[in-house]
């Protein structure tokens, strides 16, 4: 019985037992990508991602969900903005404006986990010590490597573990807290849907790395 629980919990809650993991490796994630079907970017930006996350991360489903987040956030660590905000600055702008933001600036997603509004580039700029740096130059978000991916461990820890118990809760509820809108209409339960795939590609994969 005990099992059964168990199978149907991964099943439909794709939330997976709290097994302790001291650390992801580039490798982990070349893996993981491939499998999801992306092809290799930088390897040395993979190195990083992993160096940073090892600081903050140390249980594999937690690994799992947020590795499937920026993920498909940035579409296999290929993009680190949101297209908007290149093809269509204007557009971007009133989309993501805020009472803190300056008006020639666009803030727009950005990042590993796509921050947006300026009101979360002034926090997560504050929180890493760099001021108001983020706030007066959103691009730095995107160009930089280290604010790229230290931004989302931001987001990560500061926002969605403070919303979820992160350790008992299912991965739909992280994904609701990045982007509540795709639970919204079919195109956005697609986007979930593939979000959810790649969280258990992760989970799977690092399972057999453990």
């Amino acid at each position: 019985m005990k099992k059964l629980k168990k199978f149907f919990r991964k099943i439909f809650c794709c939330c997976y037992d709290q097994e302790v993991r001291q650390y992801i490796t580039k490798n982990e994630i070349i893996t993981i990508l491939r499998e999801c079907g992306y092809k290799i970017q930088d390897t040395n930006f993979l190195e990083a991602i992993a160096g940073e996350f090892n600081l903050k991360i140390n249980n594999k489903n937690e690994f799992a969900m947020l590795l499937a987040h920026v993920i498909h956030e940035t579409g296999g660590f290929k993009y680190r903005e949101e297209i908007i905000g290149l093809k269509d600055t204007l557009k971007a702008k009133k989309m993501y404006k805020g009472s803190c933001g300056l008006p020639h600036k666009s803030y727009h997603g950005r990042g590993l986990l796509m921050l947006s509004y300026p009101e979360n580039y002034k926090k997560a700029s504050l929180y890493l010590g760099l001021g108001d740096e983020l706030l007066l130059h959103p691009e730095r978000v995107a160009y930089n490597e280290e604010y790229c991916i230290k931004t989302a461990l931001w987001y990560w820890t500061q926002v969605v573990r403070k919303k979820v118990d992160i350790n008992n809760c299912q991965f739909d509820d992280t994904s609701r807290i990045i982007n509540p809108i795709e639970f919204d209409n079919i195109i956005g339960n697609q986007q979930a849907d593939h979000r959810r795939k790649i969280y258990q590609i992760a989970y799977r994969v690092l399972s057999n790395y453990s």
